[in-house]
């Protein structure tokens, strides 16, 4: 109850509640660690009514030190309000969330590393960082996040291609002068009424020499 009057709070306040968020915002983003899933669920709601009201990047300007904390259920819900909010972070200094990030790819839940794998797919603008911040790990450290980030990269090449050969395939893609004889001898594709005037003026000349042949 209390979540859901804050976000009529937001809602009833507009704009002048900017002066409230640097108290209100990182409570609610605590309470994302909340072992009842339905106050988290109200909570990401909640957020984001805020976001839309102060701008989202007043809230993700805070998520840095709530992904650092070692709790899976506090990083997913990070993650799920990140991935409602996808490029985000290319609106943002990057660099705040690059160690967190890291920690969630080489950690051990696997619904976390499901998840920044995919918040990494939105946001590549973060990898250049990622790759820098790999200098000083061990090499099999350095093996498992670069093999997340080229995972990354390849599934957004592949959409991207995937996408790409939908739109070639679809008929207002398509070259219409593909096919040369659809073009007349000035090279332009013949209008449709054209068309059927030169077949009926070539029927009425078939038909005047049969005549004439006959007679």
């Amino acid at each position: 109850m209390f979540i859901a009057f804050i976000g009529r709070f937001a809602e009833a306040g507009g704009k002048d509640v900017q002066k409230y968020a640097k108290i209100i915002i990182p409570a609610l983003l605590s309470n994302l660690s909340d072992k009842n899933s339905l106050n988290r669920s109200e909570t990401i709601q909640c957020l984001q009514i805020w976001g839309e009201i102060i701008g989202m990047e007043q809230i993700f300007q805070q998520l840095p030190s709530f992904l650092a904390v070692d709790s899976p259920d506090m990083r997913i819900e990070v993650f799920n309000l990140m991935l409602k909010n996808p490029n985000i972070l290319e609106k943002l200094e990057c660099k705040p969330f690059i160690q967190p990030l890291i920690s969630c790819i080489t950690g051990k839940n696997m619904q976390v590393r499901a998840l920044v794998e995919k918040i990494i797919q939105n946001n590549q603008v973060v990898i250049p960082y990622i790759n820098n911040a790999c200098s000083d790990f061990k090499p099999a450290l350095v093996d498992q996040i670069k093999g997340v980030i080229q995972k990354c990269t390849a599934e957004n090449q592949e959409d991207f291609q995937t996408s790409q050969h939908q739109m070639e395939e679809e008929p207002e893609f398509q070259n219409p002068y593909q096919n040369a004889n659809n073009l007349n001898l000035y090279g332009n594709l013949p209008n449709n009424n054209s068309q059927q005037q030169q077949q009926a003026q070539i029927g009425q000349n078939l038909n005047r020499r049969t005549e004439a042949l006959a007679a």
